[in-house]
């Protein structure tokens, strides 16, 4: 038996699958969360998760930026052993309408990932996450989750939800697929795009700086080159150089990357 088990690490192991800790499930309405971890953090304290958010059909969670309603997945690690930081990466996500608004984020079970760094990865580590994250139906409601994990622990069978989330993040933007450039024209944004020759359907996601509130963009294919036009509802009053975040969906594929605005 104990052969076989061996065996069977060892082609987990070949497959990328991590042996896995977890949380147990918390279950609320609409929705239940778990979070997976590896078991331990590699050599420069770097450990993978996942937060699962298992929805309900008719229900949604949101997106870093979610829009003008709507909450973005927090956490906070800081009752947890040996860890120093936590930090959320995100699929592509879909827009959605909430009455009058448009919101974004996620339809379907998602799982998010999210990085841990360990202070010291020989010491013992606890991970201790409050959990704060926005689920909606008719109505939207505030889910906080207090969700514990101690890799090293009562280690479970390997498991590919980890392996799988970091897989279907986007790519690095590039000069073949992303955007090229940033021009202000007051009452907008225009981002010229860069899009693979097979693209359908090109949707820009955008996250708003601090003070910032952004309107859908909308592609204008009708010049030299696509461009998307992102409406400016509210901004600061004096700005400097400042970055956005994005992510652009095409023809099935997504790539994220950051455009400065002078």
């Amino acid at each position: 038996m104990k052969r076989i088990v061996c065996s069977l690490a060892i082609v987990l192991s070949a497959c990328g699958f991590a042996q896995a800790a977890s949380s147990d499930w918390f279950e609320t309405e609409g929705a239940r969360l778990r979070l997976v971890t590896e078991d331990a953090a590699d050599a420069d304290g770097r450990m993978k998760g996942v937060l699962e958010i298992d929805l309900q059909p008719g229900w949604k969670t949101y997106w870093k930026d979610p829009g003008a309603s709507g909450i973005a997945p927090q956490i906070d690690i800081s009752a947890s052993i040996n860890v120093e930081s936590a930090a959320f990466s995100f699929p592509a996500p879909n827009r959605f309408r909430e009455g009058e608004e448009v919101s974004t984020g996620y339809v379907e079970p998602v799982a998010l990932p999210v990085t841990f760094k360990v202070g010291d990865p020989e010491k013992f580590t606890a991970i201790d996450a409050d959990i704060l994250l926005g689920i909606c139906k008719e109505i939207c409601v505030p889910v906080q989750a207090k969700l514990s994990v101690t890799p090293g622990g009562e280690v479970g069978a390997a498991d590919p939800v980890i392996a799988e989330s970091y897989g279907r993040l986007p790519s690095a933007a590039s000069a073949d697929f992303g955007l090229a450039g940033l021009r202000d024209e007051g009452e907008s944004l225009v981002a010229d795009a860069a899009l693979p020759a097979d693209a359908q359907g090109a949707e820009l996601f955008v996250v708003a700086p601090k003070g910032w509130l952004l309107g859908v963009p909308v592609l204008d294919a009708s010049g030299e080159r696509p461009a998307f036009r992102i409406p400016v509802i509210d901004r600061p009053a004096a700005t400097g150089t400042i970055a956005f975040d994005y992510t652009l969906v095409a023809g099935g594929k997504a790539v994220e990357g950051q455009f400065p605005l002078p």
